[in-house]
């Protein structure tokens, strides 16, 4: 071989190493941009599936300011954790209450799959479900028949019409403490109050039970209305779904549309002071609260409220007051409240 050649091998052996390296790198770079792209978009559609699974499926609906509302935080926070409660549950049962429970156990599984809510992945999707008029946004229990508003004397379950009596029945003593804190409150005592944000006026909230825990101070305040509470045998209290507070609609307020967070309770309203031009729409049927009597309804129904009076801000005249309850559905075993207490507590 002459010194030509050679030197024709050494140039072709170093622009095919230089054209190897650069496809190399090219591939290297190729596989970065991939997977870049890939860790984006997987971060867009945790973000996005983080959007529709809270519960604002119609754009503007009321929210709490409160971090660990079960409500307004994402589901998936925490179906790992109802799932492992639900199995140590299940565990301590015989096998005759594990049989029974077993459409609860798979209503936690498919929730975990990305059911309810979680499922949506479209605007039809979500449009669906709206025409539905029934969506509980952090946990469905299919198991159950349900509708949007109850007759309180045809309800089934003797507790139920019991628990609602014993409210109406007390109506006077919960009006007096009522009046007794929101006189404090108008005077620039606001401690244990809250407001929770509307589209239009004004949504102030005394919570005497938040997701299930008594709030202590509020219930030393009104230790009559707690005490009746407590009373009542279909209370969900202890659940991360059961509430009880004062609710007041100041005039020119809207709670406008918005689903609730499961289907296995009823939420009652006692009306303490219900002004004109107020009113409840649940599936698209609107109903007025009245003084010293209870409405009863499924809130996981699309539902919204008005206040459509003319008044100032944070007085009491032509306010709309309510007692919120949340009882059990009437439905539900024992048992399967029992299961609920353990995964929801």
């Amino acid at each position: 071989m002459d010194l030509k050649e050679e030197e024709g091998d050494s140039t072709w052996e170093f622009y095919s190493q230089h054209v190897l390296t650069t496809i190399a790198g090219l591939v290297m770079l190729l596989y970065i941009l991939i997977k870049g792209r890939k860790a984006e978009t997987s971060e867009q559609d945790a973000k996005k599936a983080d959007e529709v699974s809270k519960p604002d499926v119609l754009g503007d609906y009321a929210q709490c300011h409160q971090p660990d509302c079960i409500r307004c935080k994402p589901r998936k926070d925490n179906h790992l954790l109802w799932n492992e409660r639900l199995g140590k549950f299940l565990e301590k049962q015989c096998p005759e209450n594990q049989l029974f429970l077993k459409d609860l156990w798979e209503s936690f599984q498919q929730d975990a799959q990305g059911g309810c809510i979680d499922g949506i992945s479209d605007k039809a999707d979500i449009e669906e479900k709206t025409i539905k008029l029934q969506n509980p946004v952090v946990y469905s229990y299919p198991a159950l028949q349900s509708c949007p508003w109850y007759d309180i004397e045809a309800v089934s379950s003797k507790g139920h019409r019991s628990d609602i009596q014993i409210l109406k029945d007390k109506f006077g003593v919960i009006k007096q403490e009522f009046e007794s804190v929101y006189a404090r409150y108008l005077e620039g005592d606001c401690s244990g109050w809250s407001e929770n944000n509307v589209p239009s006026g004004s949504w102030n909230v005394f919570h005497l039970y938040n997701q299930g825990r008594r709030i202590e101070d509020n219930c030393l305040k009104c230790a009559r209305t707690v005490e009746v509470l407590e009373g009542l045998e279909t209370f969900m209290w202890g659940v991360s779904f059961g509430y009880a507070c004062f609710s007041v609609l100041q005039p020119g307020s809207h709670i406008s549309p918005h689903f609730g967070p499961c289907n296995i309770r009823l939420r009652c309203h006692l009306g303490i002071q219900i002004p004109v031009n107020c009113s409840l729409t649940v599936a698209g049927e609107c109903k007025q609260w009245k003084e010293e009597d209870c409405l009863l309804f499924d809130d996981s129904y699309l539902h919204e409220a008005v206040n459509a009076n003319e008044g100032s801000v944070n007085s009491i005249d032509g306010s709309r007051v309510i007692l919120m309850v949340d009882l059990w559905h009437p439905d539900l075993s024992d048992l399967e409240k029992e299961a609920f207490r353990e995964v929801f507590c």
